[in-house]
């Protein structure tokens, strides 16, 4: 199917939900095995015996790759039933993902980005470093509570709904006082405290890296990716790729990009996983939108008859 549909996207989700079923939908089928092949072969481990050992060691060195590999594979099986999406937006590490989706850049080329991404942040990530979730406090009285230099928010995904980053032992301190005040509070099995300054030289050298590789590249982009700092459509991929090198050391605005994604028409979404925590945030604020992620089905023809008929409903 190569038709276009103004109505529909497609979201990419972040590393916070991998679980170990999550290249059971791409493992058997072909065109998504061969991807996570490719990204096996890249980082040199294999990642479907990565995923297998996520309930037995928690943080995973690899969560980045099996995140952006496992969203690649799903799309590629998919994609030719589907119709082109208006738009794409990826959730942190997930912005990999939905440039490798929305242009013809090759599997190899996108594991690259993927590997350089993920080996500078863990190389330049200050020792005992952490993120912790926040839900229900607005960003003002939030920003109260952080002790400057060694924790910062780092994803604003709604009004009262934040990601904190930096120092662990201050994490838990501010998780101890928010708690004492009713507020929701959970330490991510995450060890880099991606989007806050504390990020700044690996987000400098993935930019050199970049400029390097792709600022002569013609990369045509089929469909807008929304940049992760700030919402915006990007077709220009040397602009994103800019943008991508920038929000590891910045905070993301998902509330902005599911503002776009609102104020663009959109009205069915699908989420690429691992997991479902996108769209689920997305029917939360945004109801009028159908969303659900392939986590929620079995087989390919189960996500591609909903979204086909979600669409002619729309």
């Amino acid at each position: 199917m190569s038709n276009f549909a103004p109505n529909f996207a497609i979201v990419c989700s972040g590393q916070g939900n991998l679980s170990a079923d999550t290249l059971a939908f791409s493992k058997i089928q072909h065109d998504g095995a061969e991807v996570i092949e490719i990204f096996s072969s890249i980082f040199s481990s294999n990642l479907y015996a990565e995923i297998g050992k996520l309930s037995q060691q928690g943080f995973n060195p690899l969560s980045q790759p099996l995140a952006v590999a496992s969203a690649i594979a799903n799309w590629r099986i998919l994609k030719e039933a589907l119709p082109i999406p208006k738009m794409f937006a990826g959730y942190s590490v997930g912005e990999v993902s939905a440039w490798g989706c929305a242009t013809s850049l090759p599997i190899e080329q996108i594991a690259q980005i993927a590997y350089n991404r993920s080996s500078l942040m863990d190389q330049y990530a200050p020792p005992n470093s952490g993120m912790l979730a926040v839900r229900g406090i607005d960003l003002v009285k939030l920003n109260q509570h952080l002790n400057g230099g060694l924790i910062y928010v780092a994803i604003i995904n709604e009004d009262t709904h934040f990601v904190v980053g930096g120092n662990k032992d201050e994490l838990k301190k501010l998780a101890e006082v928010l708690t004492a005040s009713g507020v929701w509070s959970k330490l991510l099995d995450v060890s880099v405290p991606s989007h806050t300054p504390l990020m700044v030289k690996a987000s400098s050298e993935m930019n050199i890296y970049l400029r390097n590789s792709f600022s002569t590249t013609v990369v045509p982009c089929n469909s807008p990716v929304l940049l992760g700092i700030n919402g915006a459509r990007c077709t220009d991929f040397v602009v994103g790729m800019q943008s991508l090198a920038r929000a590891i050391a910045e905070p993301i605005y998902w509330q902005h990009a599911m503002q776009t994604l609102s104020d663009s028409g959109i009205k069915v979404v699908l989420e690429l996983g691992p997991g479902g925590s996108l769209a689920k945030m997305i029917t939360e604020v945004h109801p009028h939108i159908a969303a659900r992620s392939i986590a929620d089905f079995r087989t390919p023809k189960g996500v591609v008859d909903w979204v086909l008929r979600q669409l002619d409903e729309g």
